[in-house]
């Protein structure tokens, strides 16, 4: 089964919504937000099942056991207390899951949880994937001809000219890092972090018009609106920020045109959320050096933690410099963070892609005379919850360990 399958059921967009817009969450600030990101604890509660459904994918692949799995993720949804607890529950669900595809009578004997474990290996690692998050305009590029760090760039002249008038603010890095580092791409293990980037990718556009890493108004500012795609309120955030930092008109200005241009090249009112799946042996990842001691230590564990150990993130963001072929990878079109809030599928148009060269070339025929530089594509920063060493100190804290 395909993943594009699972996204477009309308029981699985109605279950994502009544997770963003639990309302007795919805206030609620995520106690863990990477580098001083801000996101809902609902955004968050987002993210942990989404990652428990492209991990189903993966590992599952079944029809038959979709709407029992819909059915209790729904119910453990409306029941939870915690995002420890719901990781926690999620992760028990797939060892059951598992049981049921291997046909095994039960789950708890050591050489029933040997075999599920042992599957849920050759599976999610050995055949498994790794994942890069991109804008859907570049789908039809890299469709065709893969993923070149070196043509995957982003127009730098602008991105360097707004770095420089915020740093003139005391704003610094609001964009990026290094324009000037070697271009490479930025590869997670991570289901849960490749559809958090794939939602505020390009991540330099996102930081500029809705991470609000210098905004002090915060009631003032919309943290949604990259994710929506909403242009006016991207562009009041922007505005927002400007008169907060006291910019003259002319910088303004300046910072008004580049957003402009960034937005109508990245097609962003239209953009989706887009992760390619690259197979793990294409980069050295399929396998798990301490997996025997995994399997050895899953007779005393908790069944949850064993699983833990063995499908949360160890490479958060894994830089690749040299090209991803076009028949190493698969692209899926994720649900859209829009589609999601409003509970309204949206099909994505072919007609929005667009080729990374035109990207690249349109802005290098308007800045020859500034020369051609690369920039580095998008990196993925910090670890989501479900990272393997917070699981590791979770576990043990609530078995006593």
């Amino acid at each position: 089964m395909e993943t594009e399958e699972i996204w477009k059921r309308n029981d699985l967009l109605t279950l994502l919504h009544n997770v963003l817009e639990n309302q007795d969450t919805k206030t609620k600030i995520s106690t863990f937000s990477p580098n001083g990101e801000k996101y809902g604890y609902n955004q968050y509660s987002l993210f942990i099942v989404i990652d428990f459904f492209m991990k189903y994918q993966i590992i599952i692949k079944e029809n038959n056991l979709l709407d029992y799995t819909l059915q209790k993720v729904a119910e453990e949804i409306s029941n939870h207390q915690s995002h420890q607890e719901l990781v926690i529950y999620l992760n028990n669900l797939l060892a059951e899951l598992t049981q049921m595809k291997l046909g095994l009578p039960e789950k708890e004997s050591p050489e029933s949880k040997r075999r599920i474990l042992q599957y849920i290996y050759e599976e999610y690692i050995v055949n498994g994937y790794c994942f890069h998050s991109f804008p859907s305009v570049f789908s039809s590029a890299i469709l065709l001809h893969g993923i070149d760090p070196k043509e995957y760039r982003y127009p730098v002249y602008e991105m360097k000219q707004i770095t420089h008038i915020f740093a003139n603010h005391n704003c610094e890095n609001i964009i990026t890092k290094d324009l000037n580092q070697a271009p490479y791409l930025a590869i997670t293990d991570s289901p849960a972090m490749a559809y958090f980037h794939a939602i505020k990718s390009p991540e330099y556009f996102a930081n500029l018009t809705a991470t609000g890493l210098y905004m002090k108004k915060e009631e003032f500012y919309d943290r949604e609106a990259y994710y929506r795609k909403d242009k006016s309120a991207c562009e009041k955030n922007l505005k927002t920020l400007c008169d907060q930092v006291r910019m003259s008109e002319k910088e303004k200005a300046a910072i008004q045109i580049a957003f402009e241009k960034q937005w109508d090249l990245l097609k962003a009112s239209n953009s989706f959320p887009c992760v390619a799946y690259i197979p793990r042996k294409v980069l050295a990842k399929n396998f798990l050096e301490d997996i025997e001691e995994i399997l050895e230590k899953s007779e005393q564990e908790d069944f949850a933690l064993s699983i833990a150990k063995i499908t949360d993130s160890r490479y958060s963001c894994i830089r690749r410099y040299d090209k991803i072929e076009r028949n190493e990878l698969t692209i899926h079109f994720m649900p859209a963070y829009r589609a999601i809030k409003q509970n309204v599928f949206i099909e994505p148009k072919k007609e929005d892609s667009q080729p990374l060269e035109k990207i690249s070339s349109q802005e290098e025929s308007k800045n020859e005379n500034k020369g051609r530089e690369n920039a580095y594509a998008l990196c993925m920063f910090g670890l989501l919850l479900i990272g393997i060493g917070f699981f590791i100190m979770l576990f043990q804290q609530l078995l006593g360990g």
